[in-house]
């Protein structure tokens, strides 16, 4: 260990190995070090005394001055970060010798330097006692150090992968199919062997392997299910009792209150992607630690900002440019009831999803929400019920879900398209029936809602207002967003944007299918009240 994590002062050692079959005196052999920028200039480290043996098999361990644990020689290594060169003697006679990073010198290394450990790791043979005498091949790097023992066990085995299918049961319960790739690490064959995942010691399910080669990997699949809410400690054990107990970290069942609320994942030419986050709880949270990623990127931390009860953070690639189309949609009215909501930008323009499906998977994207620890606590599979609809955001129609996770999001059904830091379009679940309601009704110098519900077989709508000569005076669009609830709204203005005068107005709303054919209509009589209606 020449390199330790932050300080390395008290933390380098070096390991000798006997792999005879006798005990050996250490007596005059003797550690040198040469800095690898100085060439093969070697300054001794450590020389055995009579008083200094290895058992046949047994470690000897050096460590560096202010080692906090049990060692058998206590010296001031300072051995650098490499390139350098380690050599082994006994009275002048070469035992051995293990250069590491890029040497400019002969004489520092067996044949081949290592390449090197990085900062925390160290370097060990595989196995012990094995040297072809080139130090590229028998060296390897650790990165759980183990001092005084051996470097590789016989049976070894660890998890190099780990899915989680779906990332977290928002519903509380539910199955859950893990896909775990297990890497043999040890010197043997692992043979076949029972498989046992656990959530807080309990057994949840179980499956079976036949035989994964030393240096090889193999995908297990586990399907387990959990009953209620709850953050679960997850490990793997094995019925071969030479193996480790696996821990695969926390994976969550239920919602922690804060969730994801909206996603406009294919802007206009105007806005840019952005993803909006919401605050359930009733209590002030800081946002520092928490992360966010979407499937083909690293989780990227959140900023360290604080979100209120039901506040709505917006998570923007740009925010200048978001910026921009916000207010410039807020003068056409689009949000007369919001306030610009908070933005936050992330490292490297992020995010940047999907909009279709790649050939390796069904799903264009997905976006989760995790804690600092990341365990994540919210998801949302993107193009996969649905395509994603372009220059339209989706919506949570539910802050707590019901049934299948995709039957809660939404494509917007504002005119605007989105609802950046308000109420989602969607919010509330389906209506009921297919009847326009109009509220307030008549309106008075403000915006009347309008709200219905896309009923199968329908799929679209198409919406105008009539002046009571059945002259059309406002065209209020439609869409072909599949069944579901739609809140429109109308400021009593006509398609030039003319206020119209006060009195009564016919709205038509026709529903169709997705051959845009016209499936039924609802008429509603709407007023406009300035004063008194004559």
């Amino acid at each position: 260990m020449y390199d330790p994590a932050g300080s390395d002062a008290g933390k380098e050692f070096i390991e000798l190995y006997n792999s005879g079959s006798e005990p050996l005196s250490l007596l005059g052999v003797q550690v040198a070090f040469a800095n690898g920028a100085n060439g093969p200039d070697w300054q001794a480290r450590w020389v055995g005394s009579e008083h200094h043996s290895i058992e046949a098999g047994g470690f000897f361990l050096i460590a560096d001055t202010g080692w906090a644990g049990s060692a058998d020689a206590i010296v001031n290594l300072d051995l650098q970060n490499g390139p350098d060169g380690i050599m082994l003697t006994r009275e002048g006679v070469y035992l051995d010798l293990l250069g590491y990073g890029p040497l400019q010198h002969e004489g520092l290394c067996e044949e081949i330097p290592h390449p090197g450990s990085g900062s925390g790791n160290s370097l060990g043979r595989k196995p012990d006692g094995y040297d072809t005498d080139f130090n590229n091949v028998d060296w390897f790097m650790l990165e759980e150090p183990n001092p005084g023992s051996e470097n590789f066990r016989q049976f070894s085995i660890a998890s190099v992968d780990l899915e989680h299918s779906p990332p977290v049961l928002l519903s509380g319960s539910g199955t859950v199919v893990s896909k775990i790739t297990l890497f043999n690490d040890g010197l043997q064959n692992i043979l076949s062997t029972n498989v046992q995942i656990s959530a807080d010691g309990v057994e949840v399910g179980s499956t079976y392997i036949t035989e994964i080669e030393s240096g090889s990997s193999a995908d297990v699949y586990l399907t387990w299910s959990i009953s209620h809410a709850g953050s679960y400690e997850i490990e793997l054990t094995f019925s071969n009792i030479e193996l480790q107990t696996i821990n695969l970290g926390v994976y969550q069942s239920g919602l922690l209150g804060l969730v994801l609320s909206e996603v406009m994942a294919a802007p206009s030419a105007e806005s840019c992607e952005w993803i909006e986050v919401e605050n359930c709880t009733g209590e002030v949270m800081s946002l520092s630690g928490y992360r966010i990623k979407d499937a083909d990127n690293d989780s990227q931390p959140i900023p360290n900002v604080s979100i209120f009860p039901n506040q709505k953070i917006i998570i923007v690639q740009d925010a200048d440019v978001f910026t921009q189309w916000w207010l410039s949609e807020q003068q056409n009215g689009a949000w007369p009831d919001c306030s610009m909501p908070v933005l936050v930008e992330l490292d490297g323009s992020w995010p940047t999803i999907n909009n279709s499906a790649p050939d390796d998977r069904n799903y264009a994207d997905y976006i989760c929400l995790m804690l600092p620890e990341r365990v994540v606590i919210d998801w949302l599979q993107l193009g996969v019920s649905w395509p994603i609809p372009a220059a339209r955001s989706v919506e949570r129609v539910n802050s707590e879900p019901i049934g299948d996770p995709s039957w809660n999001w939404r494509p917007s059904t504002a005119p605007a398209r989105s609802t950046p830091g308000c109420s989602n379009s969607v919010s509330g679940g389906p209506v009921v029936n297919s009847a326009v309601i109009a509220k307030p009704n008549p309106v008075k110098n403000g915006v009347q809602h309008i709200s219905f519900f896309v009923s199968p077989p329908a799929t679209g709508w198409q919406a105008r207002i009539f002046n009571l000569s059945g002259r059309c005076v406002r065209e209020l669009g439609g869409d072909q967003l599949g069944e579901g609830p739609r809140d429109i709204f109308w400021q009593g203005n006509d398609d030039n944007g003319k206020q119209l005068s006060s009195g009564g107005y016919i709205l038509l709303v026709q529903q169709v299918n997705d051959s845009n054919e016209l499936l039924w209509s609802d008429k509603l009589l709407l007023a406009i009240d300035y004063g008194a209606i004559r």
